[in-house]
């Protein structure tokens, strides 16, 4: 049997390359090597003959889908054009066209070494300028010299690997839910069917969260305080918020509560728990939950403050933002044993009652103890 040459060709170019012991075609079926390959997929995914399209662009755009569905990869290639620069006609080739690259190269050329995917495959989708705009289809060669990925691997192909709209919205979505990127691909895994339908791989993901994560951290204090001004002026009436910023308009004091914390207020504000222990978030700024306690002995959120740092400037300002959005004053405030915050509550409030929480005194007491 005579194997087809351009296989051939990329077999030794490529033997240097292989671990010991292995072919370039293991797994492959030998005797189909020198056939054509013709894809399968629909009709109205397959390129035809006369085929108009407004631009180079959706022309490479319906070559690159009809190549996803039957398991290659396309990329463009050569142009002509005319005395005015203007393209006139334009190659796009199935990826494993041209020659394999020599493997031979220099001992001082750094390069990983790899096995080359080209063998002199002559698929092309060739479009030529139209009289009436845009372009036709001049030219189509339909048949492969290769095999095709198979349908465990067309997820893995280049012209899978891109995100869409759609695919950009749920994941945006998904994050609203507090769904990450990997939960996110499996969840449309199950709506759609299978991982080679999608269209891109979880790593595309992951990259795109990744990039949304660091586009919001240049913005994430504009876009908080957009965000609450919107819920104020739409969803929640109620909502109240007061926020400071530094002389180079970084966000440094933060204090918000909504209609429901401020109804709990109301009701069960008699007494009042600071607690300044909180330092989850990435700036290191602490976070201070207001909570009490309902008439069923549960916790109940009256709002929430972000302040730079544990000083009295900071905590004179939260004293003053609570006395600005609840009007009413506690009758009893609990907090941990941070001085800054005693002044500050001694300046703010100097007719309430502070006290200690006795869960921090618990905590401390082993090792303030002194046995005699």
């Amino acid at each position: 049997m005579e194997i087809n040459k351009s296989y051939q060709a990329c077999s030794d170019a490529s033997s240097n390359s292989l671990p010991e012991g292995s072919n370039l075609f293991d797994g492959v079926d030998l005797e189909n090597l020198g056939k054509d390959w013709i894809p399968e997929c629909p009709d109205r995914s397959k390129p035809k003959m006369g085929q108009r399209f407004s631009d180079l662009d959706q022309g490479y755009i319906f070559y690159k889908e009809y190549g996803r569905q039957s398991g290659f990869d396309v990329r463009r290639s050569t142009e002509k054009s005319d005395r005015f620069g203007n393209t006139i006609t334009k190659y796009y080739v199935c990826s494993r066209s041209g020659r394999p690259e020599d493997k031979n190269l220099d001992e001082n050329t750094k390069r990983r070494r790899t096995i080359s995917t080209k063998c002199e495959c002559h698929a092309e989708l060739v479009l030529g300028i139209h009289d009436g705009g845009g372009f036709f289809v001049k030219k189509f060669t339909e048949a492969h010299n290769h095999p095709f990925a198979g349908k465990g691997g067309m997820q893995f192909l280049r012209c899978s690997r891109s995100l869409s709209d759609f695919h950009m919205r749920f994941i945006v979505d998904a994050s609203k839910s507090n769904i990450g990127a990997s939960r996110a691909f499996t969840i449309l895994k199950s709506m759609i069917g299978s991982y080679e339908d999608i269209g891109a791989t979880v790593v595309d993901f992951k990259n795109f969260s990744r990039d949304i994560k660091k586009h919001i951290g240049k913005h994430d204090a504009d876009m908080i305080i957009q965000k609450f001004k919107d819920i104020q002026d739409s969803s929640d009436p109620h909502f109240r918020f007061e926020y400071r910023t530094d002389s180079h308009n970084h966000l440094t004091q933060l204090f918000w509560a909504d209609g429901d914390c401020r109804k709990n207020y109301e009701v069960f504000g008699d007494a009042v728990s600071f607690d300044a222990t909180y330092r989850t978030n990435r700036y290191g700024m602490v976070f201070i939950p207001l909570v009490g306690i309902d008439n069923h002995w549960k916790s109940v959120t009256f709002g929430a403050i972000l302040l730079e740092k544990e000083d009295n400037d900071n905590y004179i300002w939260a004293c003053e933002s609570f006395k600005k959005v609840f009007v009413k004053n506690p009758k009893c405030i609990i907090t941990d044993q941070d001085l800054a915050m005693k002044v500050a509550l001694q300046t703010c409030f100097p007719l309430v009652k502070h006290r200690l929480c006795m869960w921090h005194i618990m905590k401390k007491f082993p090792s303030k103890y002194v046995f005699l």
